[in-house]
């Protein structure tokens, strides 16, 4: 029944596009007569009234049917020149809009079509539409009705084939859910402000998906719990340290009674608190923050830095690796998709405890082993995809080995220690994109 219903639309779209087309060629003749007379209008009117003016009894005679001739003439051009700016030249362009919408809206229709008879891979491929920009004026409206079906189509063309694209390869997820992070700094951030006070946010990027997931888990919490906190704006700082400092700066100079400075990332937190520092608002002003990094130790130790919450770096570097393993040598299966690292919220009474453990100073502290995962022994089954004695290569790409990921590098790094007589070699890889700075989606994203 669904596909014949879906058929019945289909021909009636074609059915549409047939008396469109037959409708524009009506329109396209209908405006070829009229380019080849408009023109001719001013050139009839000159004539006119040239003859009008030049008598042939000789002599120039200016009389109030040729003053009446020549303002029609003027009238008439001032009509061509108007009719050429917003409709004979963008005409074209308009009617070229339309092709293609209706050539997309025929991908689409064939593509329903295949998914109604058993084809999920189907997909559809359409360009961004170009806006169409013209004077305003009659055909103005047109215009801007086609640009928003251009987008429209866009939109949905773009939904379609998400819902159709082919499962990536990825076997899981390793990190942190980025909301229950914000929530759990919010929760934070309301009992250090006792419930009362104002705030301020910076974060990297509001556009980033785990930056913004933060900043609506913290004002989640707030609303929720502690509506007496008051978030007195938002900031983007790009994760760029003297952005930060300025920011911070701007934000404790029009506030003198701000209580937290919250910072969505871990690279830049220093700065907020050196500006906090300088201005000597230490007593009533601090930082809430993400991850634990040489940078922040200072800050916590003084209690600058109130509260930073870890993420677990070093599992997030170790357990994907060993996952891994496991699954090419014992047919190991995640139980979701998505595999949770724990949350530590550190302040300056326990930092050091998992500093320690962060760097590898305590490696055999439960701080750090109760993170980890455990490598199985290679199944001799048909579970396992390599032979008992092939050798087997992991590569991990790394954004960097410096800040909030240097213990991920070790926990990667410590994953191929642990491997490595299991005839593995773990391979630590920098891209050469990310030392520019460019963590694209076609670098890292899973294929």
């Amino acid at each position: 029944m669904q596909t014949r219903l879906l058929c019945k639309g289909i021909i009636l779209i074609k059915s549409s596009k047939n008396r469109q087309e037959g409708n524009m060629e009506k329109a396209s003749i209908t405006r070829g007569s009229l380019q080849v007379l408009l023109p001719l209008v001013p050139a009839i009117s000159v004539v006119a009234w040239l003859v009008a003016l030049v008598l042939p009894g000789g002599g120039f005679h200016l009389s109030l049917p040729t003053l009446l001739l020549l303002a029609g003439t003027i009238l008439s051009v001032a009509a061509w020149v108007q009719y050429t700016r917003t409709i004979s030249r963008p005409y074209p362009r308009i009617l070229q809009r339309g092709n293609e919408i209706t050539g997309d809206l025929e991908g689409l229709s064939q593509a329903l079509v295949k998914v109604s008879t058993g084809d999920l891979a189907a997909s559809v491929s359409v360009q961004a539409p170009t806006a169409l920009t013209v004077q305003r004026g009659d055909i103005f409206p047109i215009a801007q009705l086609f640009n928003r079906l251009g987008t429209a189509i866009l939109e949905s063309v773009n939904g379609f084939s998400a819902l159709t694209d082919p499962p990536c390869r990825r076997l899981c997820y390793v990190g942190s859910d980025s909301f229950a992070e914000g929530r759990m700094n919010g929760d934070i951030i309301g009992k250090l402000t006792g419930g009362q006070g104002k705030i301020a946010i910076l974060v990297a990027d509001i556009r980033s998906v785990n930056h913004a997931l933060r900043r609506k888990g913290v004002l989640s919490t707030l609303a929720e719990k502690y509506p007496g906190v008051v978030t007195v704006g938002t900031a983007d700082t790009n994760e760029n340290t003297e952005t930060t400092y300025q920011r911070t700066k701007e934000f404790l100079l029009q506030h003198r009674d701000l209580k937290i400075i919250y910072v969505s990332e871990g690279g830049t937190p220093q700065a907020a608190a050196q500006a906090i520092v300088d201005l000597d608002r230490g007593a009533t002003t601090k930082v809430v923050t993400h991850d634990l990094t040489a940078e922040t130790i200072p800050y916590l130790e003084r209690g600058i830095i109130a509260a930073t919450l870890s993420q677990a770096p070093f599992a997030q570097g170790y357990n994907p690796v060993i996952h891994l393993y496991n699954h090419i040598v014992a047919g190991w299966e995640p139980v979701a998709p998505r595999l949770l690292v724990n949350l530590v919220s550190i302040n300056r009474e326990n930092y050091r405890t998992y500093w320690e453990a962060l760097t590898g100073g305590n490696s055999t502290s439960s701080v750090r082993q109760g993170h980890v995962s455990t490598p199985m022994e290679r199944s001799t089954s048909g579970n396992s995809r390599v032979g008992r004695d092939e050798r087997i290569k992991i590569a991990v790409l790394c954004v960097s080995e410096n800040g909030f990921w240097t213990p991920v590098a070790q926990g990667a790094k410590a994953a191929g220690l642990d491997l490595a007589d299991k005839n593995v070699q773990v391979d630590l890889i920098i891209p050469e994109a990310s030392k520019d700075g460019i963590l694209s989606a076609g670098t890292y994203a899973p294929v």
